[in-house]
């Protein structure tokens, strides 16, 4: 199949059909499908870890890393928060103090622990 007069069309010279779908139509879906999961996912990759800062595998160590990337979801979610960037960083220096049965795990275990103290912490865990 192939058109001397249509210029948006796909010009592909093969013999059978089976090829020619492959070429023309499959392969350019997948292509725009797995770019638009990078766009979608990797695009955010740098936000998504620094929710991994408010759930530390070692607690004990708060690392410039680690601070890093959670100063990145905190400008993320800027106006969502109150306080500035000292104070939230203050209340992630007190969350990671609790004793290790009262640290939440996830965000669901991090809502039982809602407090005055903690406000900021838990809206980056809703959100």
């Amino acid at each position: 199949r192939t058109s001397l007069n249509q210029t948006k069309r796909c010009n592909v010279n093969t013999e059978s059909t089976k090829t020619y779908y492959r070429i023309a139509i499959y392969i350019p879906f997948l292509d725009s499908f797995i770019s638009n999961l990078k766009e979608r996912f990797l695009k955010h990759k740098q936000i998504l870890t620094g929710f991994q800062s408010l759930f530390p595998k070692d607690p004990t160590i708060l690392s410039e890393e680690t601070l890093t990337e959670f100063q990145s979801l905190v400008s993320f979610y800027k106006d969502d928060l109150t306080g500035t960037i000292d104070e939230l960083v203050a209340e992630l220096r007190l969350s990671y103090r609790l004793p290790n049965e009262d640290r939440p795990r996830d965000a669901l275990s991090a809502l039982q622990h809602v407090t005055d103290t903690f406000t900021n912490i838990i809206t980056c865990y809703i959100s």
